[in-house]
């Protein structure tokens, strides 16, 4: 993506979905259009097939025949020891981003909307 003269990208980072959420539909009534929610996560997104057996040796030796099942990988994880939850996140975080692009001369209105609901501009 490539900002057209005039435009600025905003990245607003949250620690709570909702506050997030409510930022956008507050900059949406506004008048703002671009805008996109998203979670920072350190997983796929994507589903893995749990069923299809996967050599190790396959996925770091950088063979291109592989099945790329990530499971042994994802064993690896903190999360997998029984000792800490999957969604884990450091206290203070912000792993929800919130993207806005608007006309340079109405940023700092939106960006003063984003930190009334919490975010970090």
């Amino acid at each position: 993506m490539q900002l057209q003269a005039g435009e600025r990208a905003i990245f607003a980072y949250f620690s709570d979905d909702s506050d997030a959420r409510v930022a956008a539909d507050v900059l949406i009534q506004a008048g703002y259009n671009e805008i996109r929610v998203d979670r920072i996560s350190p997983y796929s997104a994507s589903r893995v097939n749990r069923r299809t057996k996967t050599i190790l040796s396959s996925l770091t030796m950088n063979n291109s025949g592989s099945n790329l099942a990530y499971g042994p990988l994802l064993a690896a994880d903190p999360a997998a020891s029984g000792m800490s939850s999957a969604y884990y996140e450091p206290p203070g975080s912000s792993s929800i981003l919130l993207t806005l692009v608007c006309n340079d001369s109405l940023s700092s209105q939106a960006i003063e909307l984003l930190r009334q609901y919490g975010a970090s501009v």
